[in-house]
């Protein structure tokens, strides 16, 4: 009887063990020598050793837990950037987001104005086939807003594009609605809108491969490009 209730205690501890990622099983000193290989000697040894793997298993499922919390939110925190604009409005933005990218090229005296200059918003959708802007596209929309707001000598073009899927003339149509939209919506957020244009450029500019669905889904999109700084 011991020895059953040895063996499923046995199976129980490899079971929780494979939940653990290695490195936290490394940082405890717990090896993979000690998570597959066992010595059962006698009855108090084998007591002994359950009792001490229960209260270890306890503890190591505290820090999975504190582990996933920081995956989740502290390692996510780590990727925004915060800056203060001119006139002392807060931002946060993404560290590889359009922000940054756009605000760079303002601020860099050594960066004039050109037509091939693009930064693809990263974080503004649309619902499928149409120019209605989703929700959770409003985030970074604010931040680009606020931008020219504190720069107000910036001019901006927005373009639109889409895959080479469908007739050419629909997809004429479609990015130019939802560079309208774009420009809509930053005007509503407090931008001049003689400081904006919109642009749609369908199937046209193509930044990745139309054959495959990833180069596709890249292929829709919207940018921006400053005009004048």
């Amino acid at each position: 009887m011991i020895a059953q209730r040895y063996i499923a205690w046995l199976v129980q501890k490899n079971r929780i063990l494979g939940l653990i990622p290695r490195s936290i099983l490394n940082i405890t000193g717990i090896g993979p020598q000690m998570a597959d290989t066992t010595t059962m000697r006698t009855t108090e040894t084998t007591a002994r050793s359950s009792s001490g793997w229960i209260w270890l298993m306890a503890a190591l499922l505290g820090v999975l837990v504190i582990w996933g919390l920081y995956s989740a939110y502290g390692r996510r925190g780590a990727d925004y950037v915060s800056r203060t604009l001119p006139g002392g409005v807060q931002l946060q933005y993404l560290r590889t987001g359009v922000e940054g990218k756009v605000l760079n090229f303002i601020e860099d005296s050594t960066m004039t104005v050109d037509k091939e200059t693009w930064f693809d918003f990263d974080r503004l959708l649309f619902e499928t086939d149409s120019a209605t802007i989703r929700p959770e596209s409003q985030a970074q929309l604010n931040n680009i807003a606020s931008i020219m707001k504190a720069y107000p000598n910036v001019h901006i073009k927005v373009g639109g594009y889409t895959d080479n899927s469908g007739e050419p003339q629909t997809n004429m149509t479609l990015s130019q609605d939802r560079a309208n939209s774009v420009v809509r919506e930053l005007t509503s957020k407090g931008v001049p809108s003689d400081r904006l244009s919109a642009e749609g450029y369908g199937m046209e500019h193509p930044i990745a491969d139309n054959s495959t669905v990833a180069g596709r889904a890249q292929n829709r999109r919207v940018a921006i490009r400053v005009v004048e700084k």
